[in-house]
């Protein structure tokens, strides 16, 4: 884990950084959180405990998202070889 503060004053602290997930449960590995993944995290401490925080999974694509782009591709390509 890289953990790094961002902010620390009065009774609250901001931290950011990476975790390596090392084990977890079936549903949690369901929601995008399989074992070894790196994540992003960051939390809020207030008075020492943890107040709230969340963990970000890197981001994948869609299938949607691929086959507009490549259709896209497409349409360019197309386009292009009208006009040569």
């Amino acid at each position: 884990m890289s953990v790094q503060a961002l902010y620390i004053g009065g009774p609250y602290g901001f931290f950011a950084g990476k975790y390596q997930i090392s084990s977890s449960t079936w549903g949690f590995v369901q929601t995008g959180y399989p074992v070894g993944a790196l994540i992003d995290i960051d939390f809020v401490t207030y008075n020492g405990k943890l107040s709230s925080g969340e963990l970000v999974p890197q981001s994948v694509p869609e299938p949607g998202t691929m086959g507009l782009l490549g259709s896209g591709l497409l349409a360019a390509a197309g386009m292009l070889r009208r006009k040569l």
